[in-house]
């Protein structure tokens, strides 16, 4: 153990542990918060998608809902694999 240890220096760092404790309790707790809350489109991501949907459809089409896609499922994430590499690209050949 340390004997020469000044009890000053001591109180300082458990203050200054408290207070780091404190900060990073309220930080995740905002964090909590924030990722509860969808962020919001912009404007420019909305029409993106609506010239997206009317140059696919071949004419102008009302967006009436846009959702964030969550996390895939491995079903999904598996049928996507499988069909990119069904096309196996040759090289040299045309």
């Amino acid at each position: 153990m340390l004997t020469d240890v000044d009890p000053g220096v001591v109180a300082d760092l458990q203050r200054s542990v408290a207070e780091l404790t404190l900060r990073v309790s309220r930080l995740e707790s905002e964090l909590a918060q924030v990722k509860d809350e969808p962020a919001p489109l912009l404007d420019e991501t909305v029409l993106a998608i609506s010239a997206a949907v009317a140059a696919y459809l071949g004419k102008r089409a009302t967006i009436r809902h846009i959702r964030l896609a969550s996390k895939p499922s491995a079903w999904a994430a598996q049928g996507r694999s499988a069909v990119q590499h069904s096309h196996v690209a040759r090289a040299g050949r045309r």
